[in-house]
């Protein structure tokens, strides 16, 4: 089912899992955990495809199993408060994001205590809410969090540590610290270049955002390079119809037709 999806073939993915929950359902009965799994998977596919609300349908469902059968403070159950939260974070209820991504880490740094990936995982979701909500110090303290576990389990090249750069790169440019956004950023891309290749549309991405903290500067020059590179990376990989190629196309264009005099100050 995996698979299938991953080549896009929605239908035939959800034949399989269809029938795997149903030859689950028929051996163990409706109440167990590898029917919570049928179902979290279910889950899983739906969230994949966007339809988010028959998604959470099918993570509550695992959740009930769960917390039936494997009590209160299973790792599994982890599992599925963090899916939970993941559509809440989706739809941006934020409040409800974090009641489950609390609950799913009060099980995980019990279970497996303070340095590990799932908790790392965690911080990140929760530092992800608080930046949504403009709750910036917050968001910090959890990316950095997050960032201390990673580069203690993974070492400093890593492209899980790039992305938390990246991440709090992110915070400070929306927080108008260019500086500090442009630092974090080349850790990021020097991670990145290192261990993906120039060619990766996450390398392209973070080219983006440099040349976005460029622009904010007022140096349309810096800018105007750093988003061709992005272009020329990320256009291969997603295509014209795609919204950040066209996002920078459109600035590129907006920089090009500026006078000449004015794209350096």
């Amino acid at each position: 089912g995996n698979t299938t999806f991953r080549r896009g073939d929605y239908a035939r993915a959800s034949e399989f899992y269809d029938r795997a929950l149903a030859i689950k359902t028929k051996i163990f009965g409706a109440e167990h955990p590898e029917v919570a799994t049928a179902y979290n998977d279910w889950g899983n596919l739906l969230a994949e495809a966007g339809d988010n609300a028959r998604a959470m349908d099918y993570y509550r469902q695992a959740l009930e199993i769960r917390e039936k059968t494997l009590g209160s403070t299973h790792p599994e159950l982890a599992i599925s408060y963090n899916n939970i939260a993941n559509m809440y974070a989706d739809t941006r209820e934020g409040a409800k994001a974090l009641e489950y991504y609390r609950k799913a880490l009060a099980i995980l740094e019990k279970e497996f205590g303070t340095e590990h990936p799932d908790v790392a995982s965690t911080y990140m979701n929760i530092g992800a809410v608080y930046a949504d909500l403009e709750e910036d110090a917050q968001a910090m303290d959890y990316y950095r969090r997050a960032l201390a576990i990673k580069e203690k389990l993974y070492g400093e090249e890593h492209p899980s540590v790039a992305m938390s750069y990246s991440n709090i790169g992110l915070l400070y440019y929306w927080q108008g610290n260019y500086d500090e956004a442009l630092e974090n950023f080349r850790r990021a891309l020097a991670i990145r270049e290192n261990v993906l290749g120039g060619e990766h549309p996450d390398v392209g991405k973070l080219y983006v955002h440099i040349g976005n903290v460029y622009y904010n500067q007022d140096d349309s020059a810096q800018a105007l390079q750093w988003y061709r590179r992005g272009l020329g990376v990320l256009l291969p990989v997603l295509g014209e119809e795609n919204p950040l190629v066209a996002g920078v196309r459109s600035v590129i264009a907006e920089i090009e037709a500026a006078p000449i005099s004015s794209r350096a100050h």
